[in-house]
């Protein structure tokens, strides 16, 4: 016992640095575990993101107060691969620039990109759009200002022999002078809308009659204030007494000769504003011209007017390059085909761009086999 004191002290330091070393290598351990862990779920998107990154746009608008009904997505296949089309239906007043900022920002949070796209009816029905992808899958968001609308199942509302009635409008003619020879090659049922407050208005409108076309008379019309290009001079807007709609009305007339019908450039504020609706239909009653009701909005005021005026009018049902790029034109071709297989009759609207005329060139054929093309004064009431 005596001896055995001496080595004591030592016998219990070793212990204690054994049993420090061992706590520290353990410390160390974990260390590179919680590591390894982080760095992992670090690189790794989100699963539900990666497979449904509509799935994203709905979280993202729920948290913006949209309910989900206004979230309208469909995996899209076609000749330029898939890829998720998803449509976002705002009300009056929401703060798209918001919803747009927001969708960038949590695609990028998952590993993903989403870019600004240009809209042709901005400030209306088109808000905004963005394009990317997400979890390795395409993914285009339009923002729309419209009530989304349930798909209508296909029947038939006509008799066997007949065919669903699909007119076209081609909007926004005469800023080139070589419009009329872009749409040359289409159908001549495929009518265009030509401003009157572009250079070549009245050289486009007499070629487009040459070829046989239906002509519109494009109307310049107030929209809602978006900061973008507005519609241009001599435009019918709130507040204007009857007596100068008429007299804007008469002049936009004359520098499109020939035009069948009308219908309203950009417009969604004047559309939807029943007083400056009542005096563009007064100077339009006794013309036998009809209106086409661009529905820019949903609230647009239009046709109820046209009735009262006893002016024979229709509506768009499908714009076909809010997104002016194929695949896209495509899709929304596609359903201005269903929409007229469903109710027996359809109006679509484009623009004379180069990607709407390089579908309809390749689609109409093919498409003549399930519907009946006609210009839009066949559908007129």
């Amino acid at each position: 016992m005596g001896r055995g004191r001496p080595r004591r002290p030592r016998q219990v330091s070793r212990a204690i640095w054994q049993r420090a070393a061992a706590v520290v290598v353990l410390l160390a351990v974990a260390a590179v575990v919680l590591w390894v862990a982080a760095r992992r779920e670090g690189s790794q998107e989100p699963v539900g993101a990666a497979e449904t990154p509509a799935a994203m746009v709905g979280e993202v608008a729920g948290r913006l107060g949209l309910e989900s009904g206004r979230v309208d997505a469909e995996k899209v296949d076609d000749a330029s691969g898939a890829w998720w089309d998803v449509r976002v239906h705002v009300p009056p007043g929401f703060d798209d620039r918001r919803l747009l900022l927001d969708l960038q920002a949590a695609a990028h949070n998952q590993g993903g990109r989403l870019d600004p796209l240009s809209v042709t009816e901005g400030g209306g029905y088109g808000r905004g759009a963005l394009s990317g992808s997400l979890g390795g899958q395409h993914l285009r968001v339009l923002v729309v200002g419209d009530v989304p609308q349930p798909r209508a199942p296909l029947r038939r509302v006509m008799r066997p022999a007949e065919k669903a009635l699909l007119a076209i409008v081609l909007d926004d003619a005469g800023n080139s002078p070589t419009d009329g020879e872009t749409v040359a090659a289409l159908p001549r049922e495929v009518a265009v809308a030509v401003l009157p407050n572009a250079p070549f208005c009245q050289q486009v409108a007499m070629e487009l009659s040459r070829q046989g076309r239906e002509v519109l008379l494009h109307l310049p019309m107030e929209p809602l204030p978006n900061g973008g290009v507005g519609p241009g001079e001599g435009a019918i807007t709130v507040g204007l007494g009857q007596e100068e709609v008429r007299r804007r009305v008469a002049a936009a007339l004359a520098a499109v000769p020939g035009a069948r019908g009308v219908n309203n450039h950009m417009g969604s504020r004047a559309t939807a504003d029943a007083e400056t609706m009542d005096a563009v239909m007064a100077a339009l009653a006794g013309t036998g011209l009809y209106f086409l009701d661009s529905r820019t909005t949903a609230a647009s005021l239009a046709q109820e007017a046209a009735r009262r005026a006893g002016v024979a009018s229709l509506r768009r049902d499908v714009f076909l390059d809010v997104v002016a790029e194929e695949p896209a034109v495509r899709r929304s071709l596609a359903e201005a085909v269903d929409h007229a297989l469903a109710h027996g009759h359809a109006v679509a609207i484009g623009h004379v761009h180069p990607a709407t005329v390089s579908v309809l060139l390749a689609e109409l054929g093919g498409l003549l086999a399930r519907v009946e093309l006609v210009p839009p004064s066949r559908l007129a009431r």
